[in-house]
């Protein structure tokens, strides 16, 4: 795994990437496609101590798959990967900022009721009005996509979507699509 990292000169925000290195197209056409890496950390240097937020972004969409928080001690920062299949882009923040906006995706901010939920139950979507068709998405909490969800009749602003009955208790992300747009809140099941 290969990685690459900026830190800015305050030492409060960073950017990077990281990549498999068994992911190329020698190792493919020799080996198949390579499996996957869990449970990955990475240490930062040069940051301040104390709490930070980490977006995670596919590379090839430019969508958030995931936020989470992390932590520098000893201006050490310590960042957990998401699972590794390719590469991802990271960007790491002072503040804590909802998972869901993207600053290129303000437009299509939304919020999830009810919130927690019930398996199988439906769940409304407000939007904030913005020009195309609006794709759902249930992420697990790693930001690994579980299925793609219906909202039939959805208008620019509102959509009804229905939770699968299978479920379990925890939280899951859903990904709101839209035109270059994209957004993600979290949701939990009870």
């Amino acid at each position: 795994m290969d990685v690459y990292a900026l830190v800015s000169a305050d030492s409060l925000t960073a950017a990077g990437w990281i990549c498999s290195n068994n992911y190329n197209h020698e190792y493919v056409k020799t080996n198949g496609k390579p499996a996957s890496i869990y449970n990955a950390q990475v240490t930062v240097s040069g940051f301040r101590d104390g709490a930070y937020y980490v977006k995670w972004y596919n590379c090839l969409t430019g969508n958030i798959i995931l936020g989470a928080p992390a932590f520098a001690a000893n201006n050490q920062l310590l960042i957990d990967i998401p699972k590794l299949d390719w590469d991802l882009a990271f960007r790491v923040d002072e503040e804590y900022s909802n998972v869901a906006i993207d600053k290129a995706g303000e437009n299509t901010e939304f919020n999830v009721y009810p919130n927690p939920v019930s398996a199988g139950q439906m769940v409304n979507v407000h939007m904030k009005s913005s020009p195309g068709v609006p794709q759902f998405t249930l992420l697990d909490m790693a930001g690994r996509p579980l299925l793609e969800l219906t909202a039939p009749g959805a208008s620019a602003e509102n959509a009804e979507i229905r939770l699968p009955g299978s479920l379990t208790a925890g939280v899951y992300w859903l990904r709101l699509d839209r035109g270059e747009s994209s957004a993600v809140q979290a949701i939990v099941i009870k």
